[in-house]
């Protein structure tokens, strides 16, 4: 969904007078639970543009940034502006508000890719419009999967953090662990330990790529758990 949504509202805050957006990170998201995230964007004046006339880039005004498409988004969630035409005027705050709820089994990570048209003057009188790409929002969707969760629990073993992103601890609260596997989204194996005997032990995954990970803990008793967890 885009321009003219109607289905949600956010209210601009006037108090914003800086250049920029607010919050600079977007609020992680569950699967199958309510999302509901606001973003403040204040436009500045003065901007460089390719010069249509040749001879690389030029001082110019901006008059207006339009927003035309936000793409990577989750499935089951979508944006509104307000204004609705998603037309920001410089020195003013607007906002978007991205809402709605995360299909099952779409945890993982999603750079978003927001498509914009700048409308600026030359000198303060020749009208050009640049397309250009804003890449600095992502949003990470957590998994539902709570009866894992609990089994970890039950079991006396700690996972964190969660989502992670250079390591990841593990922790059993009594049952020495005989066995770790971590697999990614397509099955392959990244990490394997066996008959370890630890009751801790900490995962690098410094060179593993951001996304979904599967991890089946075994334990001396013989239980075997298994959950999934997400690298940022």
């Amino acid at each position: 969904m885009g321009l003219g949504v109607a289905a949600q509202y956010c209210t601009p805050d006037d108090n914003i007078n800086t250049s920029g957006y607010y919050p600079d990170e977007l609020d992680t998201a569950q699967e199958m639970k309510v999302y509901d995230m606001t973003v403040q964007v204040y436009s500045k004046r003065d901007t460089m543009v390719d010069n249509p006339f040749g001879g690389g880039q030029v001082a110019a005004t901006i008059d207006t940034i339009i927003v035309k498409q936000v793409y990577g988004m989750p499935p089951g969630l979508q944006y509104a502006c307000n204004p609705s035409d998603c037309k920001f005027v410089s020195l003013k705050t607007h906002c978007i508000n991205i809402y709605g709820t995360p299909t099952q089994a779409s945890a993982g990570i999603y750079p978003l890719r927001i498509v914009v048209d700048v409308k600026a003057r030359i000198n303060g009188t020749f009208p050009v419009t640049q397309e250009e790409e804003i890449t600095d929002f992502s949003i990470v969707v957590k998994d539902d999967d709570i009866s894992t969760t609990a089994e970890l629990v039950k079991a006396g073993i700690q996972l964190f953090p969660n989502p992670f992103k250079d390591k990841i601890e593990l922790h059993s609260a009594s049952i020495k662990i005989s066995g770790i596997k971590v697999t990614n989204n397509i099955g392959l194996v990244v990490y394997s330990l066996k008959d370890s005997g630890l009751q801790t032990k900490t995962i690098d995954s410094q060179n593993w790529s951001t996304g979904v990970y599967f991890i089946e803990v075994s334990l001396e008793d013989g239980t075997v758990i298994k959950s999934k967890t997400v690298k940022i």
